[in-house]
């Protein structure tokens, strides 16, 4: 086989896992409805997210004979991108999900590339560029559209739950800066994943504990939506390991990629399970928002290409 041959089998396994990877990340927002409409609390629901998740991984890291770190260094780290990246997005979407349509969350929680490009401003890490902040205008339209919606969408008073959801792209978008920014040297992302939702898991026990929200899984009490949340917690785990492969082979910037692809296979999961349907303006806004998505993550992709060549 020649290098041609290689490159090209390359970039089509790095599509199907960028393809897979949405598709898992696009089906866990029908998966959170149904799992919190089902009676589970959300801290409860989360801590099994995070500590679940986080004890696949750990035993992966004693598989291949690697080790979690622990160092001062570590454990700020840990800690804090799990309250940007986990803790605070997720919980948000959890509290959100009984309120809003599966879909309509997939759309606004990835618009983390929107969020980001705006604090990249603020902190004068990007230069102004007038095409994508009209990328930008048009994402807010598109939101400030379907707060006026309420109809077709979800309960009436979805509005304010749309303004709360914001805080979740806007927490991955921090994330994103604070790990660039903070990733201990020479720790694999395979350690940064584990130690993160380990971290989350634990500082997830007092507020579950105070609000009376832990899920007990019973071998003498089972229910249908114990098996929903370990299909759940399975996807995560694959999710992040599939992660890790796609930015071996294709490196971060391709990654980012995976935000268009969850937001429409958001949508469709949420048509497919629930059958959802929307009215026209609502449409309209998905689109301006997902246009504008798919826009900043091309403009990024490109920029990133020419930089390297």
């Amino acid at each position: 086989m020649n290098y041609n041959s290689l490159q090209c089998a390359q970039k089509t396994r790095s599509l199907c896992i960028l393809f897979g990877l949405g598709l898992i990340w696009g089906l866990q927002f029908s998966l959170v409805r149904l799992i919190i409409t089902a009676h589970v609390a959300p801290f409860g629901y989360a801590f099994w997210q995070a500590f679940g998740p986080g004890l696949l991984l750990l035993l992966i890291l004693l598989i291949k004979k690697d080790k979690l770190l622990l160092s001062g260094g570590h454990i700020f780290y840990y800690t804090f991108a799990a309250i940007l990246s986990f803790l605070i997005p997720n919980t948000i979407i959890y509290f959100a999900a009984s309120h809003i349509a599966a879909g309509i969350m997939a759309v606004i929680a990835n618009t983390a590339p929107i969020f980001l490009y705006l604090l990249a401003l603020i902190f004068r890490q990007e230069n102004f560029v007038l095409s994508r902040f009209i990328a930008v205008m048009f994402a807010f339209i598109g939101v400030m559209l379907i707060t006026q919606m309420d109809r077709g969408v979800s309960i009436k008073g979805m509005s304010h739950w749309i303004m709360l959801l914001l805080l979740s792209p806007l927490s991955y978008a921090l994330a994103t800066l604070f790990v660039a920014k903070y990733r201990p040297a020479n720790t694999n992302s395979l350690v940064c994943a584990t130690g993160m939702l380990l971290a989350g898991s634990i500082i997830l026990i007092p507020f579950t504990l105070l609000t009376h929200s832990f899920v007990i899984f019973s071998l003498f009490n089972i229910k249908p939506v114990f098996g929903l949340i370990l299909l759940s917690v399975f996807l995560v785990a694959f999710g992040n390991i599939l992660v890790f492969e796609l930015i071996k082979m294709a490196g971060a910037v391709y990654f980012t990629l995976v935000d268009s692809i969850t937001a429409i296979s958001g949508l469709l999961w949420s048509f497919l399970i629930f059958g959802n349907k929307f009215s026209p303006v609502v449409v309209l806004s998905v689109l301006l928002i997902i246009g504008a998505i798919i826009f900043m993550n091309h403009f990024n992709l490109s920029n990133r290409s020419q930089l390297s060549s």
